[in-house]
């Protein structure tokens, strides 16, 4: 705190003195008056007015316009019921009055007009505190306030940003919450569910912040009422995302944005006709300008939008030529070159303004696989890599429901990425980037409940798709994409969501709902913060251990470990591989030597310990490996100490 001074300050100075006049004049209005002017002139605001005069009217006006004003336009004023004092002299008619409130400083100034007294008042604005900065790890926050001499008195408030959130554009930056098993279970919402999802625990919430809504046409500022101004470009606000936002920021949940849908205006000429709002921008600058915007406006509560967006996924199913299109159908090169320099622009402008967000890339369930028009996900972050240097992104992807008859899913889903086979996406990240691994968000995935009229089959798939995810370190969280039912799928009898389009739970809304609570956790959520690695074997055949959903073809074994779920100094993060030779087998090399990476399993201390079961890589009489938690491998062959884990 600096330079701090009263909020309204005052004092008298002769008619003579220089010093009572600013050195700049505005909203000069001259008034007669009967008095001096302490007497009869009334204090409002820190500012003086005539109690008996409309310092607006005509008279006033030209008494100030013209220094020659005749008497009887004095005399006229009189008439409103006081005597007029004659004078010869300025000092006559009293003091010159000095006030200051805020920026503003009046001054009121009698003089001698045509033989009778009157009063001069200029009011001016004398300083402009610039808008909130940062020095340093502070935020200082400027106020203006005149002084009563010709000085600029500013106060200053100065706010200490916390060390894991550096000042950047004159805010702490806004630092999301590290992730907790609650905060893993997710839903895409809009307005008017999110009171229902907030009170059912949600942890993380997508909103679609769809670009044509918030820009259906180009116009340039100035901008007219409701919209607002943006770099060159006007607004409107989706206040139904807004108020969403909003809700969720005040109850601590994390925001997820999903930004997509090009307005008709911005669209790549050469897009097919029937490509609509799928069509990717002609310029990627005007993307990135609304970006930006998303990123600016919802800061957090004290941002223009009142709510903070922690997390943003950029044009979801990016891959899938249904979702995004830029130039003539077919060509998948064309269509990934574009969609890169729209991510990395996108990335740039969400991050000058929120540098701590997380932005990811969108893929659809075609990762490593080319279907029904969808290009490889693998590849498009591979050149998004090329591109990117050294930019920090993040992946989310969209599991597809291969068995839509029951709604199960599995390894055997492979290559195609479902809820049974996410895990690989994880491990292949891992694999690719070992040093800087993006981070996975998987969403928007759905089951619905009309198989057999048993809504059970939907609350299994529900559980089943948590466990696999809470199953996979390197995950950051599972988003079940529709609390309720749409209406425009009734018909399609596709009962998608937790909720019935009433708003009323489910089976399988009330098992989200408390699938995380304290003493009843189920669906993966009784771990906690650990996994329960299980050794499964074919009989006769393979091993396998893991703490995801094996084939129907293997046996649970009586040997099992837990394990963390996050890599500490005292851990070691240990991976799935798979090789022709060797089967199934865990390693601390995320690459897996070449071999096929099948995701992390969870993370093992690195030293033994009172309750630590060993957890040894053995290989058996024909050349297979598995895992055992003795450390002479029961007569097989002990080949390394994987580390250890508790029971």
């Amino acid at each position: 705190m600096c330079a701090l001074i009263a909020a309204c300050s005052s004092e008298s100075v002769a008619p003579s003195d220089p010093g009572g006049l600013g050195p700049g004049e505005a909203d000069v209005i001259d008034e007669p008056t009967d008095a001096g002017p302490m007497d009869d002139v009334a204090t409002f605001d820190g500012g003086f007015v005539n109690e008996d005069a409309d310092l607006g009217r005509d008279a006033a006006s030209d008494a100030g316009s013209d220094s020659s004003s005749d008497a009887s336009d004095t005399a006229g004023d009189a008439d409103s019921g006081l005597d007029a004092v004659a004078c010869t002299a300025d000092w006559q008619c009293g003091p010159t009055d000095i006030a200051c409130v805020g920026a503003v400083r009046t001054i009121v100034e009698p003089s001698c007009v045509d033989g009778f007294c009157g009063v001069r008042t200029t009011r001016e604005e004398v300083c402009e505190a610039p808008g909130p900065r940062c020095d340093g790890d502070e935020v200082v926050v400027a106020a203006p306030a005149c002084g009563l001499d010709d000085d600029c008195i500013v106060e200053e408030t100065r706010t200490p940003c916390p060390v894991d959130a550096p000042c950047a554009d004159g805010a702490c930056a806004d630092v999301a919450p590290p992730l907790e098993a609650s905060s893993f279970k997710g839903v895409r919402l809009t307005a008017e569910d999110v009171d229902a999802a907030i009170d059912a625990g949600v942890g993380q919430a997508l909103v679609g912040l769809d670009w044509q809504t918030w820009q259906p046409v180009f116009r340039a500022p100035p901008c007219t009422s409701g919209w607002v101004a943006w770099e060159g470009a006007c607004f409107v606000t989706d206040r139904d995302a807004e108020s969403t936002l909003q809700a969720l920021t005040e109850a601590g949940v994390r925001a997820i944005g999903a930004i997509a849908g090009t307005p008709e205006w911005a669209r790549e000429p050469d897009c097919p006709d029937d490509a609509g709002a799928t069509c990717g921008p002609a310029d990627p600058a005007d993307f990135a300008r609304f970006a930006g915007y998303l990123a600016w406006r919802y800061r957090g509560l004290s941002s223009a939008g009142g709510a903070q967006i922690d997390d943003y996924v950029i044009w979801p199913s990016a891959n899938d030529s249904a979702s995004f299109v830029s130039g003539p159908v077919g060509l998948s090169s064309t269509h990934r070159r574009a969609w890169v320099a729209l991510f990395v622009s996108a990335f740039d402008a969400i991050r000058e303004h929120r540098p701590t967000a997380t932005v990811r890339a969108a893929l659809s369930a075609d990762v490593f696989t080319e279907r029904r028009g969808a290009d490889r996900g693998e590849e498009w972050l591979e050149a998004l890599s090329d591109e990117a240097e050294e930019r920090a992104w993040d992946v989310a992807v969209t599991p597809a429901v291969l068995d839509t008859d029951t709604w199960t899913f599995g390894p055997d889903d492979a290559p195609v990425t479902t809820p049974g086979t996410v895990n690989r996406v994880a491990g292949w990240l891992a694999a690719r980037w070992p040093e800087r691994t993006p981070g996975l968000l998987v969403f928007d995935t759905v089951f619905s409940s009309t198989v057999r009229f048993d809504p059970a089959v939907q609350s299994r798939a529900v559980c089943a798709a948590y466990q696999q995810m809470l199953a996979t370190p390197g995950i950051d969280g599972f988003v079940y994409g529709a609390w309720r039912d749409a209406f425009e799928s009734l018909d399609r009898g596709e009962l998608y969501g937790l909720a019935d389009i009433y708003g009323d739970l489910r089976e399988s809304g009330t098992l989200w709902a408390s699938m995380d609570a304290a003493g009843s956790a189920q669906c993966g959520f009784e771990h906690g913060d650990r996994v329960r690695l299980q050794q499964w074997r074919e009989p006769g055949g393979l091993w396998w251990a893991t703490p995801r959903m094996t084939t129907a073809t293997y046996q649970e074994l009586d040997a099992w470990w837990m394990l963390g779920r996050e890599s500490s100094a005292d851990r070691v993060t240990l991976y799935d591989c798979y090789g022709d030779a060797t089967g199934h087998y865990l390693t601390d090399d995320p690459t897996c030597g070449g071999d096929e990476p099948r995701g992390a399993i969870g993370c093992a201390f690195t030293t033994s310990g009172d309750g630590r079961v060993p957890l040894v890589q053995c290989r058996d009489g024909s050349g297979r490996l598995r895992v055992s938690d003795a450390l002479d491998c029961e007569g097989d062959t002990a080949v390394t100490t994987l580390g250890w884990g508790t029971r």
